[in-house]
């Protein structure tokens, strides 16, 4: 169940008008959905999605999913979190950094970034906590993204990348095409998915595109989002 959507203005300068708290919990997962623009200069091998923390409680491994709409690009694991690399807060944060980034000694995520900044596919990030709980303020929330020999010689990206929604819940795989209304357009973007090979359409989970996913498809967007 998806609850508790915010939109923000960019990832860098989270509006405090918009801000609030969230709540991160094992079954209900942080989801921010973005766009980062084309040209960006310098042009970025790597970036981190950075949070304030306001409470934690328990422990347990943090992991952090990167999507270019439903293909999975990166995954980020750690399991703590606090301290400052460089000019870059870690309290906590999530880096994935492109294959020929000169940031190895992070515990990163490797991604092809070239598809998240032509500015024409949504990013984004699932943030997992295996137990606990954690909570932010979403005027914390930083996206930083650019370039760099060292956290100390970083260099941020611009122009920013922009921030659709963050939410705390389970996202609604049947409003497939992410316009929060569940309408025939979900079908459409459902089957040109399906059609191109395309795995986000895979909605049974076994790895290829069949039948059974048009009808858990239906059943999910049967059974509406709430």
């Amino acid at each position: 169940m998806q609850r508790t959507i915010c939109l923000l203005a960019t990832l860098g300068l989270a509006a405090a008008a918009n801000a609030q708290t969230l709540r991160i919990t094992p079954d209900e997962p942080l989801t921010i959905r973005f766009r980062c623009p084309a040209d960006a200069t310098p042009t970025p091998d790597m970036f981190n999605v950075l949070f304030g923390i306001t409470e934690a409680g328990g422990t347990g491994l943090r992991v952090a999913e990167l999507f270019d709409e439903g293909t999975l690009l990166g995954t980020h694991s750690q399991a703590l979190f606090g301290g400052v690399v460089g000019g870059l807060s870690l309290n906590p944060g999530i880096t994935f950094r492109t294959a020929s980034s000169p940031y190895t000694f992070f515990d990163a995520g490797v991604i092809d970034m070239s598809t998240l900044i032509d500015g024409t596919e949504d990013g984004v990030v699932i943030w997992t906590i295996a137990s606990g709980f954690l909570e932010f303020d979403t005027a914390n929330l930083r996206f930083d993204w650019g370039q760099g020999l060292s956290p100390s010689s970083y260099r941020g990206a611009n122009p920013d990348c922009t921030v659709i929604e963050v939410f705390v819940g389970n996202p609604c795989r049947a409003d497939f095409d992410g316009d929060g209304e569940l309408t025939i357009f979900d079908f459409l973007a459902f089957q040109n998915a399906f059609d191109s090979g395309d795995l986000a359409a895979d909605f049974d989970g076994d790895g290829d595109l069949t039948i059974f996913d048009f009808l858990e498809f239906q059943n999910e967007f049967d059974a509406g989002c709430d």
